[in-house]
């Protein structure tokens, strides 16, 4: 084999290997970063129900992007983030949410508010970048 034919070799496999690892390292960025805004969205949220607490009961569930149900007072106390899966009968598949679980004391009684925001755009989004980076 000649030289150049070596060198060349030698050059493909590390530009790809290299492509794929800074592939796989800006996808899990990407999807860091939408996770991350998704979760200052809901913490957002939560800050602006806690300032209109009134207004927000009045209206206490509204599809599954908020959820207001009674608690015990001992149950009160702790905020969580979690991903989770909801059931969508329209496309009739599981689709993926990330949720902000927080309680309020509402009129002397405790509730528990959920709220939720869809990964799906968030997703389609990353992928799509990724898409785009492969093709350029």
């Amino acid at each position: 084999m000649k030289l150049t034919t070596k060198i060349s070799h030698y050059y493909l496999l590390t530009v790809c290997t290299t492509f794929v690892i800074f592939g796989f390292f800006s996808y899990h960025l990407i999807r860091y970063e939408i996770i991350d805004e998704i979760d200052d969205q809901l913490y957002l949220r939560k800050a602006e129900i806690s300032r209109n607490i009134p207004e927000i009961f009045a209206v206490a569930n509204i599809g599954s992007r908020l959820q207001v149900s009674p608690v015990d007072m001992a149950r009160s106390g702790k905020t969580e983030i979690i991903d989770t899966a909801l059931f969508n009968d329209i496309e009739g598949e599981y689709i993926p949410f990330r949720q902000l679980t927080f309680y309020e004391t509402i009129r002397d009684s405790s509730y528990k508010i959920v709220l939720r925001q869809s990964l799906l755009e968030s997703e389609d989004l990353a992928n799509s970048i990724i898409l785009v980076l492969v093709i350029v």
